[in-house]
C-alpha cells in the first residue's frame, strides 16, 4: 500500500500557516518533497482570497473587536472564517500521480476531497460534493475549497467548520453569501478534532487506497517557509492589495 505524508502541522501564527501551505506547493513541485496531507488550525482570522478585495469581503470593525487577523492566501476562491473549531485541510501532489491526473479544476475539487467527503459520512453526516468546489449538507455549506495548479504538482486546501463560532462568523465576513452549518450541530453532540482527523483519514484509506503516515518537514521546506513569510505573508503590500496572478516563489 502507498504511503502518503501526514503533516498534522499548525501555527498561532495564521501568516506563517499560510507560508507553510504555500511551501509544501513549491518543494513538490520541485521534486523535493513527498505527497503530502495536512491538518492545521487557525486562530481567529479571516482568510481572503489572492484576488478579492477586503474592504469588499470584510468587516473590519468585528474583526479588530473579536481580535481576528486578516490573512491573504494564494490561491483563489472566496474569504472564509477560521477559528480553532475549524479543521483546515491541505492535499499536495505531483501532477505525475495517478489520483492527480484530473482534467480541469471542478475535477480537481471534486477528487482531492474525496476523502474529506467520506470522512464526514463516516462520522454519520449525509453530506454531498456541491460544484465547483463545497461539500454542503443539505442547502447549507460545511466545507469550501481552492486551489493552485502548476506545472508539475497541485494544491487543493479547504475548510471544514467542526463547531467554529458561527456568530463570529457571520459578523465578521461582509456578507455571508451561503447560509452554513458545523459538524457538531448536524451530528447535535460535541466532536473532537482528533475523531475528525481519524475519520479523513480512513478515507484516504477507502477512497485512494492510501496509507497516511506522520511525517516532517525537511531542512528544504523550512527554509522556503521562512522565505515567504518574511518577504510575503507578514507584508503590508501583500495583504493589503488583491493579486490577480501572484508569483510563487
Amino acid at each position: 500500500m502507498e504511503t502518503r505524508r501526514l503533516l498534522d502541522i499548525e501555527y498561532r501564527d495564521p501568516y506563517k500557516n499560510m507560508a507553510v501551505d504555500e511551501a509544501l506547493l513549491i518543494a513538490i513541485e520541485r521534486n523535493i518533497a513527498p505527497n503530502s496531507v495536512r491538518f492545521w488550525r487557525n486562530l481567529n482570522a479571516v482568510v481572503v482570497g489572492r484576488s478579492q478585495s477586503i474592504e469588499k469581503e470584510v468587516s473590519l470593525e468585528p474583526c479588530q473587536r473579536y481580535g481576528a487577523s486578516v490573512v491573504r492566501r494564494f490561491t483563489g476562491g472566496g474569504a472564509v472564517y477560521q477559528d480553532h473549531g475549524n479543521l483546515n485541510w491541505t492535499i499536495v501532489s505531483r501532477r505525475d500521480h495517478p489520483l492527480a491526473k484530473v482534467k480541469g479544476i471542478l475535477e480537481v475539487f471534486k477528487v482531492f476531497s474525496s476523502p474529506i467527503l467520506e470522512g464526514i459520512r463516516a462520522l454519520g453526516v449525509r453530506a454531498e460534493f456541491k460544484p465547483p468546489n463545497s461539500i454542503f449538507v443539505g442547502d447549507k455549506k460545511i466545507s469550501g475549497m481552492a486551489a493552485y495548479v502548476k506545472r508539475e504538482s497541485i494544491l487543493c486546501h479547504g475548510t471544514l467548520l467542526v463547531n467554529t463560532d458561527l456568530n463570529i462568523l457571520t459578523n465578521v465576513l461582509t456578507p455571508v453569501k451561503t447560509e452554513v452549518t458545523t459538524l457538531q450541530r448536524e451530528l447535535g453532540m460535541k466532536i473532537s478534532m482528533g475523531r475528525v482527523k481519524r475519520a479523513i483519514i480512513r478515507g484516504f484509506d477507502s477512497v485512494y487506497g492510501l496509507k497516511v503516515k506522520q511525517g516532517k518537514l525537511s531542512r528544504e521546506e523550512v527554509g522556503i517557509i521562512k522565505r515567504l513569510y518574511e518577504n510575503k505573508y507578514v507584508t503590508e503590500e501583500w495583504n493589503a492589495r488583491a493579486e490577480s496572478d501572484p508569483s510563487l516563489r
